[in-house]
């Protein structure tokens, strides 16, 4: 699942903004890989991953702004006294924290909209659903610090859009957004933000926040929290935030959090690299031609590239590069026929799949395709996947054949499928053929001659010996064994596996690494 938002803004705010007229503004957008489209009122934009600063309306115009030759502006905060203290406990439950102050806010009651709406959008992408990090935006000027972060067993709080105090436990019972959420939170080691001194709550991340903090449309001074699961990410999202209230007026103040000040404004610095650039993007650009580029994608060039602190998202040299080309302008790349000759040819591997499939084609099978990704657990895990519920590379297809076999139960016998893919198995990756039979009446004795004549068919000796495996019937399975090495497993899945997943046929199996 690709991530992705969609921002609605006001075609006359962005008009008013950047200068620039509706057209022109499609123009720019479209170049800077933020496709769009208008309707009489409003334009959509769509933002990916790559962009998360443009989430924000202030990220958009920034970006705009940018590439038509505004200078670009420098990020700082401000020195104050202002302190959060985080306690052990709450170490192994929401283990990062990051905070910070804007102050002198001038934000009108659309903007203020926007900012709810990013934040929701922010939350629902490269937060999954806020397990990797939640935001909480609040109303400075009823908060007295210092702060407390810390897991609590229960707490009494008034949450956000409501007017009674309600328990941690009745919040997670019957608050929307506690209903929604509450799977994030262990019980009885609740997440907790509140003044160390009067104890009352800022927020129940990543849940809710207190009432009395929420923002108004007369909000000048802001304080921003971040929680979450990822420190980079955490951080990441603090910067974008406080730069997009700088734009509007805003002035960053830091905060203490332990040994550390939030917010990390830093300028990343990297070489202009003049060879690589070049080699990788084709063709021949000077070296003002980068700088140029690099300039009007929001970069500062003084002897070095130094990339914006709200530029998360740019984590290699080939990152700089995809800028390049984007502030250089793709349309203006002139195609070219390579100057060397190739032949193309199979590689030993794509023959042997496909007399594989050959074979399994001419003695009936059908080819399927089922998802690399899983919830197994046991699985390689996947750093940063795209959907929280597939985080895992499959170890085996075993699971997999059986979904796909229980979705096509009512669709006719016998069912003989097949497919040839790759999976994990002890962090190695294997290339493997499985191969499946549901019918009334099918036992290991089918199976074992689909595996006999596979290898006689592609030349190779093998031999089964049977042996107890789980999931298959006792005494009715075996595993492959080839130059005296187990490659794959061969049986007839047991009743019980089968009732499980609610099949009502016989069912045998084979996996076999190729």
């Amino acid at each position: 699942m690709f991530l992705l938002a969609v921002v609605n803004v006001k075609i006359r705010y962005l008009e008013e903004k950047t200068n620039l007229k509706k057209d022109k503004i499609k123009e720019i957008l479209d170049g800077l890989g933020l496709p769009c489209e208008f309707s009489e009122e409003d334009i959509k934009i769509e933002v990916t991953p790559n962009r998360p600063d443009c989430y924000l309306v202030q990220g958009i115009i920034r970006a705009i702004e940018n590439f038509v030759g505004k200078k670009n502006k420098k990020y700082v905060s401000k020195k104050s006294d202002y302190e959060l203290f985080v306690k052990e406990n709450v170490k192994d439950v929401r283990p990062y924290i990051a905070m910070c102050v804007v102050k002198n806010v001038n934000i009108d009651e659309e903007e203020l909209l926007g900012l709810i709406d990013a934040q929701e959008k922010m939350h629902e992408t490269f937060g999954r659903k806020r397990k990797k990090i939640a935001i909480g935006l609040h109303n400075l000027d009823v908060i007295t610090f210092p702060l407390i972060y810390e897991a609590v067993k229960e707490y009494k709080f008034v949450p956000l859009e409501s007017q009674e105090e309600m328990t941690i436990k009745e919040i997670l019972e019957t608050h929307p957004k506690g209903v929604e959420y509450k799977h994030l939170v262990k019980e009885g080691k609740y997440p907790l933000i509140y003044e160390k001194n009067s104890g009352k709550v800022l927020s129940f991340p990543p849940i809710i926040n207190e009432d009395r903090t929420k923002l108004g449309k007369n909000t000048k001074n802001i304080l921003i929290d971040v929680t979450g699961t990822h420190k980079e990410s955490v951080e990441n999202a603090l910067n974008i935030l406080a730069c997009s209230l700088v734009d509007i007026g805003g002035e960053i103040y830091q905060v203490k959090i332990g040994k550390e000040i939030y917010p990390k404004l830093e300028y990343k610095k990297e070489k202009i690299d003049l060879k690589k650039i070049n080699a990788l993007v084709g063709f021949e650009m000077k070296k003002k031609e980068v700088e140029e580029s690099l300039e009007k994608m929001g970069y500062f060039i003084k002897n070095a590239i130094e990339i914006p602190p709200y530029r998360g998202d740019i984590i290699s040299y080939i990152d700089i590069i995809e800028d390049v080309l984007i502030g250089y302008g793709y349309e203006k790349i002139e195609p070219n026929i390579p100057n060397f000759f190739t032949v193309g040819k199979y590689s030993k591997r794509s023959v042997l799949e496909r007399e594989i499939r050959e074979i399994l084609n001419g003695i009936g099978f059908l080819e399927i395709v089922t998802p690399v990704l899983s919830k197994d657990k046991k699985g390689l895990e996947v750093l940063n996947p795209c959907n929280e519920e597939y985080g895992y590379i499959k170890r085996d297809f075993f699971e997999s054949f059986l979904k796909v076999l229980m979705d096509n139960k009512t669709g006719g016998l016998p069912q003989k499928i097949y497919e040839i893919g790759v999976c994990y198995e002890n962090k190695e990756e294997q290339k493997r053929v499985v191969f499946s039979i549901m019918d009334n009446k099918v036992d290991f004795n089918n199976i074992r001659g689909v595996v006999q004549v596979l290898f006689e068919e592609l030349g190779r000796e093998l031999k089964i010996n049977n042996c107890i495996l789980e999931s298959f019937e006792k005494g009715r399975g075996g595993e492959i064994i080839e130059n005296g090495g187990k490659i794959g497993v061969v049986g007839e899945i047991s009743k019980k596996v089968l009732e499980e997943h609610g099949i009502n046929f016989n069912v045998v199996y084979c996996e076999v690494e190729i």
